[in-house]
């Protein structure tokens, strides 16, 4: 019987039988005896025992430490991970995955640092948005790479919208911001 629990048969007349259990005894190479375990092997699969046992990388996310902030888009998650004892922040955006460590342990303050830390790259994304630029009607490139305030009004007020949506802004602070916007001197 082999480690596996598998009795090795056999009906040769030369070979000597054992008197208890009955069993023939094979002499096997390395390599037969590979393969045999490997043909009447009941696992699912030949290499799930080296990737069931081995351990997780010390910087990839642990699984049951993953939490979605309330209020925010599914993209961006707090998590733990081995390497750290500090929670880490994640959000994918236009096909990038952006990560940082929030520095902290506490959970309620690294759900703080990752509601700054999406606003903080949405608005470097406003600024790199090449529609906000003022454009030369002639050449279709920005001039001197400055923005209009009716383009970067309109991101602002599209930004507080959806706090308002996620209950961090009341309707009337919003709509005291759309007169301001609105307007004129």
């Amino acid at each position: 019987m082999d480690s596996k629990g598998i009795f090795w048969k056999s009906t040769a007349k030369n070979i000597p039988q054992n008197s208890a259990t009955h069993e023939t005894e094979i002499v096997l190479s390395t390599v037969q005896l590979y393969a045999c375990r490997m043909i009447f092997s009941v696992k699912d699969a030949s290499n799930d025992a080296h990737m069931r046992t081995a351990m997780r990388e010390r910087t990839v996310p642990i699984p049951a430490s993953i939490i979605h902030v309330p209020g925010y888009p599914e993209k961006l998650a707090i998590f733990r991970m081995q390497a750290s004892k500090f929670w880490q922040v994640r959000c994918w955006h236009n096909g990038r995955s952006f990560r940082k460590s929030t520095k902290s342990q506490s959970k309620r303050s690294a759900l703080i640092f990752a509601r700054i830390f999406y606003e903080q790259l949405m608005a470097s994304n406003a600024m790199q948005d090449t529609s906000l630029f003022v454009t030369n009607k002639s050449t279709d490139k920005p001039t001197n790479a400055r923005t209009t305030f009716g383009a970067l009004s309109a991101k602002m007020y599209t930004n507080e919208t959806a706090r308002v949506k996620r209950g961090e802004f009341s309707r009337g602070s919003l709509q005291v911001l759309r007169n301001r916007l609105d307007a004129r001197p």
